[in-house]
């Protein structure tokens, strides 16, 4: 049995003032994001559950930056440490398991302090860059998208990418979990542009349809590239002078070239003659940018609201879209959704609402103009208690309390991370909670006993 002595923050949640958010992503159908207090918030399909509204992941406010995959989580901390959770197939996790199953919190991958950037955008692996200029992969390899060259099915622990020092930026993709093979992208501090992975439409923008298995230069292109985004057969990528390219499949016009043909573009094209473009992302067939003045620019397939302009309508060219007063700082695309951040702090989503990825606390299924994330927010009450033993930790059916706590118990209540009260009882303890007919996934413990409330988060497996 461990013994705890816990001071504990009870949560709750409010619509809190500008200067919320610092950070946010979006994969599949998982969204989160980094508040400016360094804490962690996620919503969407997690925990195996559906979340309408931000949920905390633990209690740290140290986390930097967050990469959502296809269930499963990457992070990185302020101490250059790697952190992952989820489902561990194909070694998505990369704390060395390869078959499914679950960690249900962030545990640590390795030892190292040196992780610089990661990305898993919607797919089953993950690309990483270390302060070193080295290049990292690990978790599923179909049509070659680590880049560790033939033969190799997965990889289940953080795997270098050949010997270079030279990577400043690197890109995963994937789009869904019917379409786990890869497309990867990375720039070199020469600005050069490398692809490699699935390449069955010309995403990889080489003027072939042959996948790759190592990073490959990516011909006819100058050495001033910024960014490469990809999703489901297409791609985007950013130059330093601000002019936007695209290559790949263009269905629905996701290419953003005033084509509604659905056909492969192999080579890259420049998307109209713009000049100042900032960011880029992309889902499942539709796409979103912002421009450097702060605009928002959407484009491709609109039967869902994904393009945030208060009605269906797909387009072939960028539109401008959101409030048109406002100055948007970042975006992030999920299948059939956006989410931007404004500079005051606020995330705005519209789109469909699949199991909660839009965090707008409601169950509404698809927008077609952006509407806030709820500002979830800590308010801190300390407690004193006396030393409470609860075991096993993960827990699969009965949750132990010594038997001296329990006599002087006087109420048990166990509620999930959006403060959802799922048990609660006041009279005839035990010194075992049945805990069989809850889902897996992470809870609290709330004990009120004759000398204060301890509250234990566990895990139910």
């Amino acid at each position: 049995m461990k013994k705890i002595s816990i001071l504990f923050c009870l949560f709750f949640y409010w619509f809190c003032p500008a200067q919320c958010w610092e950070s946010l992503a979006v994969g599949d159908i998982t969204a989160a994001g980094i508040k400016s207090d360094g804490s962690l918030w996620i919503w969407g399909y997690y925990a195996s559950e559906n979340n309408y509204a931000p949920i905390r992941v633990g209690t740290e406010n140290d986390w930097k930056k967050i990469s959502v995959g296809l269930g499963f989580q990457i992070a990185l901390k302020n101490d250059g440490t790697l952190w992952a959770w989820g489902n561990t197939y194909a070694g998505a996790v990369g704390n060395g398991v390869n078959t499914p199953g679950m960690v249900w919190a962030p545990i640590q991958i390795g030892t190292d302090t040196d992780w610089l950037d990661i990305n898993c955008d919607s797919a089953y692996y993950t690309l990483a860059l270390k302060t070193d200029g080295s290049l990292w992969c690990w978790g599923d390899n179909h049509a070659g998208c680590l880049g560790l060259g033939p033969g190799i099915l997965d990889v289940a622990v953080p795997t270098r990418v050949g010997l270079d020092n030279d990577w400043i930026f690197a890109c995963a993709s994937g789009g869904s979990s019917n379409f786990i093979r890869g497309s990867s992208f990375a720039i070199k501090s020469d600005g050069t542009l490398w692809s490699w992975g699935f390449n069955s439409s010309g995403q990889l923008g080489d003027g072939t349809t042959i996948n790759k298995d190592i990073p490959t230069p990516v011909p006819n292109t100058t050495g001033n590239w910024k960014k490469a985004v990809s999703q489901m057969g297409h791609s985007f990528f950013l130059k330093t002078d601000g002019t936007l390219w695209a290559c790949g499949y263009n269905q629905d016009g996701i290419l953003g070239i005033g084509s509604d043909l659905n056909a492969a573009n192999l080579n890259i094209l420049q998307v109209g003659t713009d000049t100042d473009w900032k960011d880029i992302n992309t889902g499942l067939s539709h796409a979103t940018a912002l421009k450097t003045d702060g605009t928002l620019w959407c484009w491709g397939l609109n039967t869902k609201g994904q393009l945030g302009l208060g009605a269906a309508g797909n387009h072939n060219t960028p539109v401008q879209a959101g409030d048109f007063n406002a100055a948007y700082a970042a975006v992030s695309c999920g299948l059939f959704c956006t989410l931007v951040l404004d500079d005051n702090g606020e995330i705005g989503s519209t789109g469909q609402n699949n199991y909660g990825v839009l965090g707008i606390t409601s169950t509404q299924y698809i927008t077609y103009s952006l509407l806030p994330v709820n500002c979830p927010s800590l308010e801190t009450q300390a407690f004193t208690a006396e030393n409470i033993s609860l075991y096993p930790n993960p827990v699969t059916d009965f949750l132990n309390i010594d038997p001296e706590t329990a006599l002087k118990m006087k109420q048990i209540t166990v509620k999930d991370l959006s403060g959802r009260t799922v048990l609660n009882t006041s009279k005839n303890f035990s010194p075992q909670i049945d805990l069989r007919h809850l889902s897996k996934g992470i809870f609290l413990v709330e004990i009120d006993t004759d000398k204060g409330v301890v509250v234990e988060k566990i895990i139910k497996q």
